[in-house]
């Protein structure tokens, strides 16, 4: 489980990360290549802000999903939605409603690919709803000269934009790709998302939700049920940013329902000394928790901020949300769902992989 260094994709694990989508509610089949430079998403020509509309008002069933084609809606290098690189302790904010396929309203929540590049120090990058408090939680953690993405579900603010936040004290480029939107509404049909502005719900450096660094093999259980806005009952599964930082040997976590026993998946792998984050769908177990298992052999310390929830029930809506426990589709290293590593510039097949989720044929780079 795990193992590989950020940045190497001479192998892939692919996961069923506690999730999927029905209907429309499915992310694009293929979202393009990576930008090598950024290591945001290189979008295909012909896919732009200005060439996909956009619609004046959201439809659908309250907290379903709609996926877009991946659309650029900020690039701070070329002054696409904002000017030049971010100062220290600056924001941005990114017009996300009526733009790249997203409605001017009726939107609660979009998904976004946030990318840092050309950070002159190291720092974070924490995404909130326009005209709101920055929160206590970040999205996207660097080191000076580092390019990261990390994947974001951030609320709307009523104005429409999603802030960023440079949580450094030097200057940052950013990127942000949209994906896909929630529509705003009473979300109460099961399957349905409730966006929630950033709330952090574990800090083991600082004791809230947990005491001090995980060992190696051990496991933090995170209390969601009935905390950042998140009901006491009625929860499938929730959004989290999961951050590693500290951690004294190279490894994993995974995240998975409380109470039941760990998967053979996983969420965030990192090497020692290294702070990483990543976007965490963690369907909830029937004591409110979601576990987080420490897979490596030192001590590390974890911080988990809450971003929405989905409604407990049978789904049945188009774009409606089904949480399973996690399940591993794709290792290369082993044969699983494909042999061998994948060579520079190749493709492979798969008849289904999520990333989000897609049931595709004759799949090409991304599902």
């Amino acid at each position: 489980m795990g193992g590989a260094k950020a940045g190497f994709r001479s192998v892939v694990v692919a996961l069923v990360g506690a999730l999927a989508v029905l209907g429309s509610g499915s992310l694009p089949a293929q979202a393009g290549a990576m930008d090598a430079e950024a290591g945001a998403l290189a979008l295909p020509a012909a896919v732009s802000p200005e060439s996909v509309a956009s619609a004046a008002v959201a439809a659908g069933e309250p907290g379903a999903f709609v996926s877009l084609a991946p659309s650029r809606v900020l690039d701070t290098r070329s002054g696409h939605g904002g000017s030049g690189p971010v100062a220290a302790r600056g924001t941005v904010a990114v017009q996300v409603a009526g733009r790249g396929g997203v409605p001017l309203s009726g939107v609660s929540a979009v998904v976004l690919n946030v990318t840092v590049t050309a950070p002159t120090a190291s720092g974070f990058v924490t995404a909130f709803p326009g005209g709101t408090a920055a929160p206590s939680a970040s999205n996207v953690n660097f080191v000076a000269r580092q390019t990261v993405p990390n994947l974001v579900v951030a609320k709307v603010g009523a104005d429409g934009t999603v802030t960023l936040l440079n949580g450094s004290s030097g200057t940052v480029q950013l990127l942000a790709d949209v994906a896909g939107y929630f529509v705003a509404g009473d979300a109460a049909v099961p399957g349905a998302f409730v966006s929630l502005a950033p709330s952090r719900v574990l800090d083991t450096r600082s004791g809230h939700g947990g005491s001090g660094p995980v060992a190696a093999r051990g496991t933090v259980a995170v209390q969601v049920a009935g905390r950042g806005g998140v009901p006491l009952s009625g929860v499938s599964a929730v959004v989290l940013n999961v951050t590693v930082t500290a951690p004294t040997a190279s490894g994993f976590v995974t995240a998975f329902p409380g109470g039941t026993a760990a998967p053979s998946a996983s969420n965030v792998n990192f090497v020692a000394r290294q702070t990483v984050p990543n976007l965490v769908v963690a369907k909830v177990g029937a004591d409110g928790t979601v576990t987080l298992l420490n897979g490596s052999s030192g001590t590390v310390q974890l911080l988990a901020d809450v971003a929405g929830y989905f409604v407990a029930g049978d789904a049945a809506v188009p774009g409606a949300f089904v949480s399973l426990a996690p399940s591993r589709v794709l290792d290369t290293r082993s044969g699983h769902g494909g042999s061998g590593p994948v060579a520079a510039r190749g493709r492979w097949r798969c008849r289904w992989l999520v990333v989000g989720v897609c049931r595709c044929r004759g799949c090409r780079r991304w599902c």
